[in-house]
């Protein structure tokens, strides 16, 4: 995850070497933004569960918005329905994988508490739509095999 983090903030240091007009400019500079606080993030959950302060248990209580049943926020907004094919091996990503673990689980955690606000924020840019569709393209075939 941190690998793939990290290869988003490349790709947004190169597109805003590109002239594009300001509303967009703004729009990749809070996506960059975002993406370094999901890194910090990243780590400081990281950190925390090699430290063994974390407990390891999961609770659909203490993040009832990671149920199975919730959407991906982001996915959605990209591909435009909540039942795409896409959008159904990203859920199934996140039941059958990131649940198992804590750090997948903290994640979760974090991803519902912020996605709403990115979608709000990003769902009528057509470019940054554009680069996160590319980007859950490639993510979802190395996870599915090409299945997709």
């Amino acid at each position: 995850m941190k690998n793939a983090i990290q290869k988003a903030l490349t790709l947004l240091s190169t597109l805003l070497k590109l002239h594009v007009d300001t509303e967009t400019r703004n729009q990749l500079e809070e996506t960059r933004k975002a993406l370094i606080k999901l890194r910090s993030d990243w780590d400081e959950a990281a950190r925390s569960y090699t430290s063994g302060s974390s407990s390891g248990s999961y609770s659909s209580s203490s993040s009832s918005s990671s149920d199975s049943s919730d959407g991906c926020y982001i996915a959605t907004m990209v591909y435009g329905d909540y039942d795409h094919p896409r959008v159904k091996v990203l859920r199934e990503f996140r039941d059958n994988y990131l649940k198992r673990y804590a750090l997948g689980r903290s994640f979760i955690r974090f991803y519902y508490r912020h996605s709403p606000g990115w979608v709000e924020r990003l769902k009528y840019s057509e470019r940054i739509n554009s680069v996160i569709k590319n980007a859950l393209d490639t993510f979802i075939k190395i996870i599915s095999h090409d299945k997709v």
